[in-house]
């Protein structure tokens, strides 16, 4: 359920962003956008942790960001450069302060054969379990949060109990989330149904709200 609605038409990435942006610095990884930032001001202090010396440097993208072309530097967008700049700001974050969240883990570390693997894949493999085992990261409290639509697909060694990863299932909503989904949406969009939202809560068994939608 991880790329279903959560609250009021939220995705679960905006849900953890609203939920945790008014206490922690959020800072977001995937493959196909890189290092982002739901609030601007956390990419002020992430900055400021693992660039403290690079000056800034044209970002031909900043605009799309809202931000002026020349006021940040480029952040790495390839996994391992992108995951270690990640670590460092989890470890030089005050604690309690920094939340990561990986998307897609399933296309970055893939079940499968390990002696099949290129080696910047190997890395990032052991990277993420020494995460996962680092006891002084774990005290420090901030978050590492990868997300997968499936934990079949993701390699073996980062579903072990030994990797200290522990696994959070979103689950389909039951009738009731059904029903109250059903119900907010007709109320926002003004919508009229050829049965009881009841009915069509019944009958949705199965189904994420974005499939309900």
């Amino acid at each position: 359920g991880v790329f279903d609605y959560v609250k009021d038409g939220r995705t679960v990435r905006e849900y953890i962003a609203l939920a945790f942006g008014t206490a922690r610095d959020v800072v977001i990884y995937s493959p196909d956008e890189g290092i982002t930032f739901p609030v601007k001001s956390s990419r002020k202090r992430f900055e400021e942790i693992v660039l403290p010396d690079q000056p800034a440097v044209p970002d031909a993208y900043a605009m799309l960001r809202g931000e002026s072309p020349g006021e940040s530097v480029q952040l790495p967008t390839q996994p391992l450069p992108a995951i270690r700049m990640l670590t460092e700001y989890l470890v030089g974050a005050e604690a309690n302060k920094a939340v990561v969240v990986i998307e897609r883990l399933d296309l970055l570390l893939p079940a499968g054969d390990k002696a099949t693997f290129p080696e910047s894949r190997l890395a990032l493999l052991s990277l993420l379990h020494r995460i996962g085992t680092d006891q002084a990261l774990d005290l420090k409290g901030n978050l590492l949060i990868l997300m997968t639509p499936s934990l079949e697909e993701v390699h073996s060694d980062l579903r072990a109990a030994s990797s200290g990863i522990r696994a959070i299932e979103v689950p389909l909503p039951d009738f009731d989330a059904r029903l109250a989904y059903i119900e907010e949406c007709i109320e926002k969009r003004d919508l009229t149904l050829e049965m009881r939202p009841a009915e069509l809560a019944a009958q949705t068994a199965g189904l994420y709200r974005r499939h309900i939608e």
